[in-house]
C-alpha cells in the first residue's frame, strides 16, 4: 500500500493493487481519452477502507499517513516511469484519500 508496484495500461499509469482490467476502460467512459483524470480515478487509495479511526489522535495520524503514502507514491512511480511527470496529493472527500496522477500541464482538471 505504501511503496505499491505501477503499471501501464491503456497509456495510463496505474497502482497496481488498485486496478482491474476493466478499470481504465470504465473512467475512461467517463472521462474521456484525459489520461490524468483516468488515473485519478483509479489511483485512489481511501484510507477509511483500511482503517477505522476511534478518536482525534487516530484521524491525525490518518492524515500523516496519508501525506506520507502520497510522497511515497510520487517517488516509486517516477522511479518506475522515469520519462513521466507524476503529481500526487491528498483529498477529503471521503476520509483522508491519496491519489496520484501523471501530470499534461492542466493539473485543474484533475481535481
Amino acid at each position: 500500500m505504501i511503496l505499491p508496484g505501477f503499471v501501464e495500461q491503456e497509456g495510463c499509469i496505474v497502482v497496481d493493487f488498485l486496478t482491474s482490467e476493466t478499470a481504465v476502460r470504465s473512467w475512461r467512459q467517463v472521462r474521456g481519452d484525459n489520461k490524468a483524470a483516468i488515473e485519478s480515478g483509479v489511483n485512489r487509495l481511501i484510507l477509511w477502507d483500511w482503517f477505522d479511526p476511534d478518536d482525534a489522535i487516530e484521524e491525525r495520524a490518518l492524515l500523516d499517513m496519508a501525506e506520507r503514502i502520497a510522497i511515497a507514491w510520487k517517488q516509486c512511480a517516477s522511479n518506475a516511469f522515469p520519462g513521466r511527470t507524476f503529481r500526487s496529493w491528498v483529498n477529503h472527500d471521503y476520509g483522508p484519500t491519496v491519489v496520484l496522477c501523471t501530470t499534461d500541464g492542466d493539473q485543474e482538471a484533475t481535481r
